[in-house]
């Protein structure tokens, strides 16, 4: 039995890392003795980290007190109503206790019926490498950042393969520095997935060439840069975004930022109040993945350079709906970067 207990002492970064860890959408919350609490979701946790509440900020007031439970009766663990309860509520996981409410065990949509591991979804990726990937170089001298190795597949076999699993079956590759090289590439691999390629005759930015990809018909695509990897559900972000109605949903995570210096506190006067010794604060930020609707592809003029903020900002002072989907930053890796992608490396490297 996977380690899901938490205490209501622990921040929401903890529960964030350890929902990433034991890859359940939901952990029970006990006291030290294991009784019941409550349990807290990983929608708990995006609702908490949107209303702005520190992520260093303990769960205490986020998690669910009037959880559903069941006690240890065989009879009552293996009805068709706990069934029908996980199914009709939508609840991820069910605690079992014992008589004095002490936590035993759980049971979840997986564990009490068998489903598919991965929620197929009906969507069309597009993958943005045409960048010349500056921040690698000398690699990037002789490979595009797409073909960086991972372990023994490159960056974007990884990127493509986190979606395949969701049956996702189409892709969209835009490139233009060493696009030759990149289709060469995928000349190759013979892959059980379709794609074209939307070849920039000159770099249009983050969302340039996505003006040539206008259509009547109303859909979502999934938009990643390609030096985003990401560890997490993609179902449940499709999901997010369609059941909110949104037109953009960024997907951001939370990330400790360190000062590597005293902070000087100065008062009115120019008197030295105190120093506190290298601070640190946590921020959201921008993963560079997004579920945008196609319908604002028609806010972007053609061969035009034009980034994803500018993409953001234009739609916004149109009114348009823009939603957050909050991941832990155990969740997020930027191969962009040396120190990133050398954690990566050694991420894959254990898979």
């Amino acid at each position: 039995m996977k380690n899901i207990l938490t205490t209501e002492n622990t921040s929401i970064h903890q529960v964030m890392k350890k929902l990433q860890k034991t890859g359940e959408k939901c952990l029970v919350v006990a006291s030290k003795n294991k009784k019941l609490l409550g349990t807290i979701t990983d929608g708990d946790i995006r609702r908490a980290i949107l209303k702005k509440i520190k992520i260093t900020s303990s769960i205490k007031k986020i998690y669910k007190k009037n959880c559903i439970y069941i006690f240890n009766k065989k009879k009552e663990i293996k009805s068709k109503k706990i069934f029908k309860l996980l199914k009709s509520k939508k609840i991820n996981l069910i605690p079992i206790v014992n008589k004095s409410k002490r936590f035993i065990d759980y049971i979840t949509p997986e564990k009490f019926h068998g489903s598919e591991k991965y929620k197929r979804i009906n969507v069309e990726v597009i993958i943005m490498a045409g960048g010349a990937g500056t921040r690698l170089k000398p690699f990037t001298n002789v490979l595009p950042k797409p073909l960086i190795p991972l372990g023994n597949k490159t960056v974007i076999e990884r990127i493509i393969s986190n979606f395949t699993k969701y049956g996702v079956k189409r892709f969209i590759i835009s490139i233009n520095f060493k696009s030759k090289v990149i289709k060469s590439f995928f000349d190759e691999l013979e892959p059980n997935y379709s794609y074209n390629f939307l070849e920039e005759k000159k770099p249009l930015g983050t969302v340039g060439c996505l003006a040539f990809l206008k259509s009547k018909k109303k859909k979502n695509y999934f938009i990643t840069n390609c030096d985003t990897l990401m560890n997490v559900d993609c179902s449940e972000i499709y999901n997010f975004h369609t059941r909110n109605q949104n037109d953009i949903t960024v997907v951001v995570s939370s990330k400790k930022f360190v000062v590597p210096y005293g902070s000087c506190k100065i008062d009115k006067a120019g008197l030295l109040e105190g120093i506190v010794e290298k601070p640190h604060q946590h921020l959201l930020v921008n993963t560079g993945m997004y579920v945008v609707n196609n319908q604002l592809f028609k806010l972007i003029q053609k061969n035009k350079f034009m980034n994803f903020v500018d993409l953001i900002n234009i739609s916004k002072k149109q009114g348009k709906k823009i939603g957050a989907f909050p991941v832990s930053d155990s969740a997020w890796f930027d191969t962009g970067q040396w120190d990133e992608y050398n954690k990566t490396l050694k991420f894959y490297d254990k898979q």
